[in-house]
């Protein structure tokens, strides 16, 4: 399941005009991200396409965005 919906969670939330509609989504990869453990996340994410996509979430300065990423960054250091 999470194969397909993470990386359709990433379009959806690069698909998204409204910043309200794009910090959803982030919310909801920040919370399967949190259901994942460290095998799952493995098969699912690719670290350097996914630190990517973050850093293009933080080049937007938009702070509730920036502070969805950084719960996600946190979770992931915190599995490792």
């Amino acid at each position: 399941m999470a194969e397909k919906t993470l990386p359709r969670l990433f379009k959806a939330y690069e698909d998204s005009i409204g910043t309200v509609l794009r910090s959803r989504v982030l919310q909801v990869i920040d919370k399967i991200i949190a259901l994942l453990d460290n095998e799952m996340l493995s098969n699912f994410i690719e670290p350097y396409e996914f630190a990517k996509f973050l850093y293009g979430i933080f080049k937007t300065k938009d702070l509730t965005q920036t502070a969805t990423c950084c719960q996600i960054v946190a979770k992931l250091v915190a599995e490792n």
